[in-house]
């Protein structure tokens, strides 16, 4: 009798140390690293904060400062960042499959200078999968490219009335989409489709050391009390 309360003792320890909330971790992907300034092509990756990016299909993508856009650069980033060009994407997914939070990034368009381009008004979609194979989209206007001449600034999205629902996330996709007559990518973006990405906020759930401690403490009982079972 005394032995199976100790035990279910030392199991209820362990099922304790389980459902300990986990931490939130804030991390923001900012491209600064000098190992990732370069060229990406369809299928490449880099990552960053235990993040994976994975560029999708168009031309290519850069990690550079704006000097290497020339006069298409945005014009208020002095720092590395994220372009892309010809209606390509970036695909943004946890290096360890877990799950994550979106909670802003900064985004610009970025004209075709020198050559034609229809006048559209364009937004930047980030379209979400969810750890329940769930998926869904926000697109967030960056305006109309009938005036841009040269770089755009880059705008910021965050808060809670944008992102609230971009939780318990296993991949989220970048890309640029029309909106046109109240509608959203129903009209191919004629050579607009590039966008210019920094400043991704995230959250991941990382365990608390407290959280660890007591998963230990509750492994050790469990042990001990296989150990005192094979004594008996």
């Amino acid at each position: 009798m005394y032995r199976g309360i100790r035990r279910l003792a030392a199991i209820a320890a362990f099922g304790a140390a389980t459902v300990v909330p986990l931490a939130a971790h804030a991390t923001l992907i900012d491209f600064d690293d000098p190992l990732l300034t370069g060229l990406y092509f369809s299928g490449d990756t880099f990552t960053q904060a235990g993040f994976l990016m994975t560029q999708e299909s168009g031309d290519s993508g850069t990690v550079d400062i704006g000097q290497g856009l020339g006069a298409a650069a945005p014009t208020n980033n002095r720092t590395q960042f994220y372009s892309n060009t010809n209606d390509g994407g970036l695909l943004l997914t946890g290096s360890n499959g877990g799950p994550f939070s979106l909670d802003g990034f900064d985004a610009a368009f970025v004209p075709l200078i020198g050559s034609f381009a229809a006048p559209q008004t364009l937004g930047i979609v980030a379209f979400a999968t969810t750890a329940t194979g769930a998926s869904f989209g926000t697109i967030f206007g960056l305006g109309n490219t009938t005036s841009v001449t040269q770089g755009s600034p880059f705008l910021t999205f965050a808060g809670a009335a944008n992102f609230g629902r971009f939780t318990n996330l296993v991949a989220v996709e970048f890309f640029t989409c029309t909106i046109a007559n109240g509608q959203v990518c129903s009209l191919a973006t004629q050579n607009n489709g590039q966008f210019a990405l920094d400043n991704i906020r995230v959250t991941a759930p990382v365990p608390e050391p407290e959280t660890y401690a007591l998963m230990m403490a509750g492994l050790a009982a469990l042990a001990a009390v296989a150990r005192r079972r094979r004594r008996l």
